[in-house]
């Protein structure tokens, strides 16, 4: 079943999982004991959305566009599906295992970054804040593709 929102859902403890895609739109907090899981289907968070909290955001397959920047602090994590980012973002960590970070945005991580699967690809720019530590273990499974281009700063890629 399709989510589609316009007014305010709070996600306090646990996980909320989506499977059926849809619009979100209006406000989503996720609290710091609490996770978004967006598992299926395809889901759009627009410009007026409001998505952001303490808590953490997880990608298992499906689709999302996020037209709009995010104010989330907590853990990003993808193991599959696209995710498109539109507009610029600000994250405190990722744990990328799989799946696909696409979009023109760009987005920067402020505590961990680790990327063990996966494809980070289009025109945006993946960037690590000054501080941050970030991990690619050298897994067949990564993959930057397209124009998306790190950071300079990030040795590896120098």
């Amino acid at each position: 079943v399709a989510l589609n929102n316009s007014g305010m859902v709070e996600v306090v403890e646990g996980t909320l999982r989506l499977d059926g895609g849809g619009t979100l739109d209006g406000t989503i907090d996720i609290q710091a004991a609490g996770v978004l899981m967006l598992q299926a289907g395809a889901f759009v968070v627009p410009a007026s959305a409001s998505l952001g909290g303490d808590g953490g955001l997880a990608f298992g397959g499906g689709s999302a566009r996020f037209e709009n920047q995010l104010s989330l602090r907590g853990l990003v994590s993808i193991s599959g599906g696209t995710w498109d980012f539109a507009a610029d973002q600000v994250f405190d960590g990722l744990s990328m295992s799989g799946g696909n970070l696409r979009g023109a945005g760009r987005v920067t991580f402020t505590n961990s970054f680790s990327w063990t699967g996966g494809t980070m690809l289009d025109a945006g720019t993946t960037a690590l804040a000054p501080g941050a530590s970030g991990s690619i273990p050298g897994s067949p499974g990564t993959d930057l593709a397209a124009a998306r281009r790190p950071e300079k700063r990030w040795r590896r890629w120098e």
